[in-house]
């Protein structure tokens, strides 16, 4: 039967949109459940892009192997489709059972190698039939090989534009309203309407058909019959295959750096990737022109593949695009990746016009078919793709780094305009050819000049800038890995290192500043009371290690699993922690894996199971606070075993707060939630704990070598440690009311937005000082597990939990401080509190006080923090002596001269002091006049 005719071959469009559409839900619903599998983001991705590509380079290889008529082609077609169904949806019900499944087939389970084998393996079977589809519907609609480039680029471009709407139509529809599994049944219906609309098309095709067209126009000159040519053709789609994709992960990684690394990121990055490929591939913007492409056009426009990318990495520099985060989230990835994916969409249909025309007047006979033509050129770009991706993603970035990655793709492209000029050019001159190569490695060598230092200078240190504009913060180091970029900052106080932060891409990840600390080692200390025996102890992300030496400065455990899947921020540790490296301990054992693989491989037990993992609104850390893995985190606890764990709720919207909380209780029936610092809390439970705290734990905590760390953080006394609670099980009920827990099929339940002001104030409701000492005070939990004497003394502290809490800002309310200061200074009892509220820390202190050991001159910021440490031992005079020695504290510590003016006995100087303040008002708060 003859090939459909126009208004024929339409159905076929809408069609094959559907089977884009479906064939990319269903790539990021197994990315997403394989990451439940194997753990992170890199093996998963792995995973799905090799099947994926394998698959589809199975299914190119297959379809060139046959030249059906059109019907059989069409019937074919349908076949495929409902496989793609019916496989697809199974691997979505399938894939979460995986582990389980495996574990009662072999004991060898454990590890990623077997799951990863037998995730591959299911994949193949229905990425391979979405391979068979283009070329046997592009062979079925197209007899004449002239046509071969207009009707591969209709059927690529629409199949490319769907898949893009299934990208964003998963990512911030399906997913967040449906589900995994409904969602997976939404790509199989969209499967099913492909199989009908192709059938509808059967039944129209005897009426439609018309003859084929017979008199093909000549292609440009080319040696005839020349298999070499042919091979050029099929080498240069390989290498620019192979060098879009190099261009597109390293773009993705530089583009990181710029934008914040979510879910929904990543999804309008992909999105824009696949609809400048559907662009460039129809006819509507490479034209459907009497004569094909000449080989020399296609060459050229290779060059323009590099050009292309460095425009974009230029528009991204700091004040060329100056827009609204919201919009530079959609902004940027058009920039940088629409022209290079246009460009790569309209590449292949090129090369299948010059091909049909080389293969046309070589009368080559079968090897002319257009299914042919098509499963060679895209099996040769596909595959060399997939290798690019792999080599790039697991060797080249983090081997390498970005800019290389990029010089490297930049050759390919030239590499393969050479190698089209060459090959493919008749009449060319000698003198032509090496032009054409000269041209080629000076552009090779431009983009090396122009790449390097554009990334490293200006893109690196793009996420860097609101740090850097400080001049006592320097970048100390960066690394770049499979999944990030991390780059070390040190803050100096007089010189000496203070504090560290670790950036990853463009998000601050973790640091060393005090309240950080204070929230990072409550995770430890905090269980370290509640448990008898500490034997075992699991630490999940690393970050710059606070909670990690929390657990080696205590001699109790005897051995400790810390899991970061990072070997670049793991590498980062000597740096911070010079000869007290977590790391460098003998008890400990590091694990380069994500938290919830390890969790489901290991066979060993815990006492303590800690995590602060990164932010959960990032792309895949939804995994890291579903049900599951909470429920996952239990089974892997000792009887009596605790588990404690991070919740930024700044970064969450109230409602995803609740859901977090809910799933967490769901594992936990003994949850509670602890204030950290800032908005930095803290679910704890534990596996049927009973005993509460001991005397001789408390001590051996406070009298050990941890006190000095203990006092830096707010914890002078162990009563301390009681304001900070929150609630207990039964009162967190109540504040999460009807929420539905977190869990793996419902990732939608933690939403992309942080809190907005109104969630703000919720929870500055939740954690109130009047409403968290009644709850302290009602709690069953706190009845059980702290002793009668302890919470009768954390009761009476309460007052100082928005002190420890950081909640009353210094620099924002100096006077009000100072106030508080006060009242603190004449109780006599906590210094550390009263420290804090007059702008110094005990970090701070001690850089002084050394300074002053040492005999050098005292700046200003050592003088202003002995004297608060004087006025706070009861030293007024000797302090208000120190800051008249330093006129200029009069301009920025006035409320510390006021206060000292005040406690040494002073009135007439307090009082003419405050008339200096801008704010009278606020300076009256200070009433000793």
């Amino acid at each position: 039967m003859p090939a459909p005719s126009r208004p024929a071959f339409g159905l076929l469009l809408p069609a094959f949109f559907c089977s884009g559409a479906a064939g990319l839900i269903f790539e990021l619903l197994w990315f997403r459940q394989l990451a439940w599998v194997l753990g992170g983001t890199v093996w998963a991705a792995t995973a799905v892009l090799a099947a994926f590509m394998a698959g589809l380079c199975g299914g190119y290889w297959l379809a060139g192997r046959f030249s059906p008529s059109a019907t059989v082609a069409i019937r074919g077609y349908v076949l495929l489709e409902l496989l793609v169904a019916v496989t697809g949806c199974t691997l979505v019900l399938l894939i979460p059972q995986l582990p389980q499944w495996l574990a009662t087939l072999t004991a060898a389970s454990d590890g990623v190698a077997l799951p990863f084998a037998v995730a591959l393996g299911l994949m193949l079977l229905p990425t391979t039939a979405m391979g068979m589809t283009l070329p046997l519907l592009v062979g079925a609609v197209t007899q004449v090989p002239d046509d071969t480039r207009h009707r591969l680029g209709l059927l690529y471009g629409w199949n490319t534009l769907g898949a893009c709407v299934g990208v964003l139509g998963a990512e911030f529809l399906l997913i967040p309203q449906l589900g995994l599994a409904a969602s997976g049944a939404s790509a199989g219906l969209l499967c099913a309407t492909a199989a009908l609309l192709a059938l509808w098309l059967l039944r129209q095709m005897p009426a439609a058909d018309t003859p084929p067209r017979t008199n093909p126009i000549p292609a440009d000159p080319v040696p005839t019959g020349s298999v070499a040519v042919r091979w050029t053709l099929l080498a240069a789609a390989g290498l620019s295959g192979a060098g879009i994709l190099m261009l597109e992960i390293a773009g993705f990684r530089l583009l990181l750096l710029h934008l914040r690394g979510t879910s929904e990121a990543f999804a309008i990055m992909l999105a824009t990737v696949l609809l400048g490929i559907g662009l460039g591939a129809l006819p509507m913007v490479f034209g459907r022109h009497p004569r094909p492409p000449a080989a020399a056009v296609v060459a050229a426009c290779l060059i323009m593949a590099v050009a292309l990318p460095l425009l974009g990495f230029a528009l991204l520099l700091p004040g060329v695009i100056d827009a609204p985060a919201v919009l530079r989230h959609w902004l940027l990835p058009l920039l940088l990746f629409l022209p290079l994916s246009m460009l790569s969409g309209w590449l292949l249909p090129a090369l299948a016009g010059v091909m049909a025309g080389v293969m046309a007047r070589s009368m080559v006979g079968k090897g002319a078919a257009p299914a042919g033509i098509t499963a060679g050129l895209f099996l040769s770009n596909t595959g060399a793709a997939a290798i690019a991706a792999v080599v790039t993603g697991l060797l080249l970035l983090p081997m390498l780094g970005t800019e290389a990655s990029l010089l490297l793709a930049a050759a390919l492209f030239a590499a393969a305009a050479l190698l089209l000029a060459l090959g493919c050019a008749s009449g060319m001159s000698h003198a032509v050819w090496w032009q054409g190569g000269s041209a080629s490695l000076l552009l090779c060598l431009l983009t090396a000049l122009w790449i390097g230092p554009l990334f490293w200078d200006t893109h690196a240190r793009q996420p860097l800038s609101a740090w850097l504009a400080d001049e006592d913060v320097q970048l100390v180091a960066r690394r770049e890995g499979l999944n990030e970029t991390a780059q070390l900052l040190r803050r100096d106080y007089l010189g000496q290192p203070l504090a560290w932060r670790l950036l990853t891409n463009s998000h601050s990840m973790s640091n060393t500043d005090r309240d950080s600390r204070r929230y990072m080692k409550l995770y430890v200390w905090l269980p370290m009371l509640l448990s008898p025996d500490i034997e075992d102890a699991l630490l999940i992300s690393y970050g710059t290690g606070s909670t990690a030496r929390a657990l080696t400065d205590d001699p109790t455990p005897g051995h400790i699993d810390i899991v970061d899947p990072s070997e670049a921020v793991l590498s980062l540790s000597p740096l911070i922690h010079r000869d007290q490296d977590p790391l460098a301990d003998p008890r400990v054992q590091v694990h380069v894996e994500d938290g919830r693989h390890y969790l489901l491989t290991t066979s060993r037990a815990y006492d303590l199971i800690t995590g602060e993992p990164p932010p959960p609104r990032l792309a895949g850390i939804e995994n890291l606070y579903s049900a599951e893995y909470f429920q996952l985190m239990r089974g892997r606890l000792k009887p009596a075993g605790w588990a404690s764990y991070w919740l930024p709720v700044d970064q969450l919207s109230l409602a995803s707060s609740r859901s977090v909380i809910a799933a967490f209780c769901l594992a936990f029936p003994d949850c509670s939630l602890w204030a950290g610092s800032n908005y930095n809390w803290m679910l704890l439970g534990s596996n049927g704990a009973k005993a509460g705290m001991q005397s001789e734990r408390i001590a051996r905590l406070w009298q050990g070598a941890q006190r000095g760390e203990l006092e830096a953080l707010g914890l002078e006394q162990p009563e301390l440690l009681g304001a900070a609670f929150i609630a207990d099980h039964e009162q967190l009920l109540a504040l999460v009311g009807n929420a539905v827990p977190l869990t793996d099929n419902y990732p939608g339940r933690l939403r992309g937005d942080a809190a907005n002001e109104q969630d703000l104030r919720d929870y500055q409701q939740w954690s109130d000082v009047g409403v968290t000492q009644q709850r302290f005070a009602e709690s069953a939990w706190v009845a059980r597990f702290w002793p009668p004497t302890l919470a009768t003394a954390s009761a009476a502290t309460f007052p100082l939990q928005p002190v420890l809490n950081n909640d009353i800002h210094v620099r924002a309310h100096p006077w009000l401080a100072a106030s508080l200061a006060s009242v603190l200074i004449e109780e006599g009892r906590y210094r550390v509190p009263a420290l804090w509220l007059l702008g110094v820390g005990l970090d701070e202190l001690n850089i002084s006080l050394n300074t002053a050991a040492a005999g050098q001159v005292l700046p200003p910021m050592a003088l202003r923090d002995r004297a608060a440490l004087a006025l706070v031992g009861g030293r007024p005079q000797q302090a208000l002596d120190l800051l008249r020695s330093a006129p200029d504290l009069l301009k920025t510590d006035l409320p510390l001269i006021v206060l000292a003016a005040c406690q040494a006995g002073d009135a007439v100087l307090a009082s003419q002091l405050a008339g200096l303040a801008e704010q009278p008002e606020a300076a009256a708060q200070l009433r000793c006049w």
